[in-house]
């Protein structure tokens, strides 16, 4: 019976874990959500930044960057052991050209996140934000 019961667990992790990997990022509104299931956002910013400053930049907010293109840039932060607050969990960002000055950010969890309180609609403002005024 035991048995039954883990694989139930780990066919339901796997299942909510696709399903957030397969949701669509969605755009991050002017208002901070107070639940949201499958958190995932996207942003348009507009900056004039260049490539090492947006580097420095990210990594002023303790990401590392992981993979480069012609038109985008992708950033991941690690977790921090025993904190749930968005500001430690693995978060992934990627920054991608959609014109000269125009990106659109997207913000999602590294891992699996089923819902949150408007955490991560925070960070994407944030970050968005301080990229604009930088």
């Amino acid at each position: 019976m035991m048995i039954i019961q883990v694989i139930i667990l780990l066919l339901a992790i796997f299942v909510i874990t696709l399903s957030y990997k397969l949701t669509p990022h969605r755009p991050a509104g002017p208002n901070k959500p107070t639940f949201a299931l499958m958190p995932k956002y996207k942003k348009r910013v507009r900056h004039k930044l260049s490539e090492e400053e947006v580097l420095a930049l990210m990594s002023s907010q303790g990401f590392t960057h992981v993979q480069q293109t012609d038109t985008s840039c992708k950033f991941t932060r690690e977790a921090v052991a025993g904190d749930l607050s968005v500001k430690r969990k693995k978060i992934t960002v990627l920054l991608e050209r959609r014109s000269f000055y125009e990106y659109e950010l997207s913000v999602e969890g590294g891992w699996l996140v089923a819902f949150d309180t408007g955490d991560h609609w925070t960070m994407i403002t944030e970050l968005g934000e301080k990229l604009e005024n930088a």
